[in-house]
């Protein structure tokens, strides 16, 4: 199973307007991380979780979780992802986990806290940030789960976080990718098992 946790420190966490997905603290780019993550061409990938922590206004956090092996109608399209993501919010109910439609959860949990619950259930983490080693110097395995900030990242508080657990830290070089970029390239690199 392959896994990414998507921290996105503005979107919002109440239903938006459908057709101005930027100004939903740039819920277009959480659609396309979700995407790129769970598609090749037009069709689903299978084992594959995506966790998007949602942190912007009014009521944070939100936690939405797509299973693309339980997912039973959905298509490779920003508008539509961001139509789950709008359905999810909507059906949310406090202190519950809602499974939206098939293979689309949500509940209310931080970003801190699925990190622990990962490693409590040991389970293998990276956070793919420039200020980590260079990815030839590290060896990607197929059941990890991938940490990836949203265009304004994560702060100072939760990389230092991460650092006290003890998480490698990836880089991919010098280049700063959309997070969704970030995902191809992960994907890539395993889909092909490169060895560097």
């Amino acid at each position: 199973m392959r896994e990414f946790i998507l921290l996105s420190r503005r979107g919002y966490t109440k239903p938006f307007d459908i057709n101005d997905l930027p100004k939903a603290g740039r819920i277009d780019l959480v659609s396309r991380f979700i995407l790129s993550s769970i598609f090749i061409s037009e069709k689903l990938r299978e084992n594959v979780k995506v966790y998007v922590v949602l942190e912007g206004p009014p009521n944070p956090p939100k936690l939405i979780t797509f299973d693309s092996n339980l997912i039973k109608r959905i298509y490779p399209s920003e508008i539509k992802i961001a139509e789950k993501i709008n359905n999810a919010l909507k059906k949310y109910k406090e202190n519950q986990i809602i499974e939206s439609e098939p293979g689309i959860f949500i509940q209310k949990k931080s970003f801190e806290r699925l990190i622990k619950e990962f490693l409590e259930n040991h389970k293998k983490l990276v956070y793919l940030s420039r200020k980590g080693i260079l990815f030839k110097q590290f060896q990607f395995e197929e059941n990890s789960c991938f940490i990836i900030g949203d265009h304004v990242g994560l702060d100072k508080k939760r990389e230092l976080f991460l650092k006290r657990l003890k998480i490698p830290f990836v880089s991919l070089g010098r280049i700063s990718y959309l997070s969704s970029q970030v995902v191809s390239i992960i994907h890539f690199i395993l889909d092909n098992k490169f060895k560097f």
